[in-house]
């Protein structure tokens, strides 16, 4: 799914291992029962999920609650987070893909 040249997929986990390292490799080094459980891609779902605690969002359209859960957008990735607490990430090819599928998903709240 991913390679050696997704730079910013590896700079984001790099940047949250810097934040947190003890996190990254307890949560991160297998999947287990919990809210990570569902993710295809654990490193990056636990690095998602640490960036969300200390505001790493995007400005733009980063952060947003809606019926289902809440969203948080990191450039062309977005941590997804169910009203149970379930975090999955998804990655799209371009940053205005990621906008615009947050955007789609908020606007489907609001009607």
């Amino acid at each position: 799914m991913y390679s050696l040249d997704d730079k910013d997929r590896l700079e984001l986990i790099e940047h949250a291992e810097k934040i947190d390292p003890e996190a990254m490799a307890s949560e991160a080094s297998a999947a287990r029962p919990g809210r990570y459980e569902g993710a295809d891609d654990l490193a990056l779902v636990v690095a998602l999920d640490i960036l969300t605690g200390v505001g790493g969002e995007d400005e733009s359209a980063g952060n947003v609650e809606f019926a289902d859960g809440h969203a948080a957008r990191f450039g062309r990735f977005i941590l997804w987070t169910d009203n149970y607490g379930f975090k999955t990430a998804e990655s799209f090819e371009s940053v205005a893909a990621a906008e615009s599928r947050v955007a789609e998903v908020n606007s489907d709240d609001e009607l």
